[in-house]
């Protein structure tokens, strides 16, 4: 879920409503107008350009260049099924969506898409979860893996790599993953058990030394993730940043260090 700004989130309930079901158009209520292909997965705004949107869908990538009152499909290259898109943030027409098995990658505001798939040694059968894209490293993203691990790239998929091992003990999966728009070497990154005890946590990893420090953020009374992973996090500006999980929202005004519930 996209909370940088109330134009992005409109859209993207909208987009939520959709998938719901059917829409009755009148005053004061939604009124579908695509993308069709199915349930909408993940929808981006461009940052370069204004109206310029890109949902995932069952059916594949759409775009649009009104503000969603057009849709056309935008899946060439893509042969299997995806889930999330990003956009690189750092240039204009560069995406990249992931699904399960496949990561594919767009230079042309999503006209062709490239496999830049990890490499099957590198991934040792994981499973693709969470993508997020730094703000301010050009090429740079990350991957979450259903193992545990966190890859990189920085030449957009060309090349990838593990980053350090996150020291939660016992099994655990990514549940949620957001770079810092003001840094190119600190990211956050939520976890979650297999629900047999409610471990879950919110690490922090600094990407400047070798290999990666990660540091585990507390969670202070009441917490958001204490009995439920965190599904979705975002950074806003001057150090604000969102995380949401069932149990509501918590929001951070020092980029990540400490949360609070707003009442």
């Amino acid at each position: 879920m996209k909370v940088l700004n109330v134009s992005k989130y409109g859209l993207l309930a909208a987009a939520l409503l959709i998938a719901a079901g059917t829409l009755w158009a009148g005053p004061g209520v939604w009124t579908s107008s695509g993308p069709n292909g199915g349930r909408v997965e993940g929808l981006v705004a461009s940052p370069f350009t204004v109206n310029e949107y890109y949902a995932v869908t069952r059916g594949g990538v759409f775009k649009t260049i009104d503000g969603g009152v057009n849709w056309t499909d935008r899946s060439a290259g893509i042969n299997r099924q995806v889930f999330r898109i990003v956009h690189s943030q750092t240039a204009a027409n560069r995406l990249m969506v992931s699904g399960t098995t496949k990561v594919f990658f767009s230079n042309d505001g999503a006209l062709t898409w490239s496999d830049r798939t990890p490499p099957s040694g590198l991934l040792a059968g994981a499973i693709l979860g969470n993508l997020a894209a730094s703000n301010v490293a050009p090429g740079t993203y990350f991957l979450g893996l259903d193992d545990d691990r966190v890859l990189q790239t920085s030449d957009s998929g060309l090349n990838w790599t593990a980053l350090a091992p996150i020291p939660q003990p016992g099994d655990f999966f990514i549940t949620a993953i957001a770079s810092n728009p003001t840094s190119s070497t600190d990211i956050l990154v939520a976890t979650g058990d297999d629900l047999a005890t409610n471990d879950h946590r919110l690490w922090r990893a600094d990407l400047s030394v070798s290999p990666a420090a990660w540091t585990q953020i507390p969670c202070s009374s009441p917490c958001i993730w204490d009995d439920s992973d965190i599904r979705d996090i975002e950074f806003g500006s001057a150090g604000r940043v969102w995380a949401i999980s069932q149990n509501g929202a918590a929001r951070s005004d020092d980029s990540g260090a400490t949360w609070t519930v707003p009442g």
